[in-house]
């Protein structure tokens, strides 16, 4: 009998944490497997005679997410940079989006950013700021699991279609209410 701690990436959420002790759980000599979503690592009991080390992570790496041992390079999940990009370039359109749609939202009469413009202004951070969110979606897909990021995507998604379909049809107001990144 071997125990081996894995420091884990990717994961975004409780159920990606039950997901991937699962997938390690069903590695023919595995034993036990419990996972701790917080500090982000995998306590592994393993038969050494039926399986390795090496398997156990192929096996979580098959599933979209990271394992390394934890005496061999860290997992490097997110880098630091890309993501507080996102986050300044998603806070300043989203600010534009938000601000310019303020004055409709408490009655006021003053103009508006156009439709069309908010599609443009909203597609990048749905998308480009919102990537990470499908990546892990279709990896949950994949494995028949539900994350948060399924149910983020999934509404984002909808929102995001139903502005699209309002905005294609060049009248206000067309299925009886209002549609809005911002408002109109």
């Amino acid at each position: 009998m071997a125990k081996e701690t894995l420091e884990l990436g990717g994961m975004s959420c409780a159920a990606c944490a039950s997901a991937i002790e699962r997938l390690i759980r069903n590695v023919p000599g595995v034993n036990d497997c419990q996972v701790n979503f917080g500090m982000e690592r995998a306590q592994v009991d393993y038969d050494p005679q039926k399986t390795n080390i090496s398997t156990i992570e192929a096996a979580v790496e098959r599933a979209g997410y990271e394992a390394r041992p934890l005496t061999r390079k860290p997992v490097t999940d997110v880098k630091k940079y890309p993501l507080k990009a996102k986050l300044i370039f998603g806070g300043i359109v989203g600010g534009i989006l938000f601000f310019s749609s303020l004055p409709a939202m408490v009655g006021l009469s003053a103009p508006m950013l156009p439709g069309w413009l908010q599609l443009i202004l909203a597609t990048p951070v749905q998308f480009s700021c919102g990537s990470s969110f499908y990546v892990h979606a279709w990896k949950a897909l994949k494995n028949r699991s539900g994350t948060m990021d399924t149910l983020v995507v999934l509404g984002t998604t909808a929102a995001y279609s139903l502005r699209l379909a309002s905005q294609s049809h060049h009248r206000r107001g067309r299925y009886g209410f209002q549609f809005c990144f911002g408002s109109h």
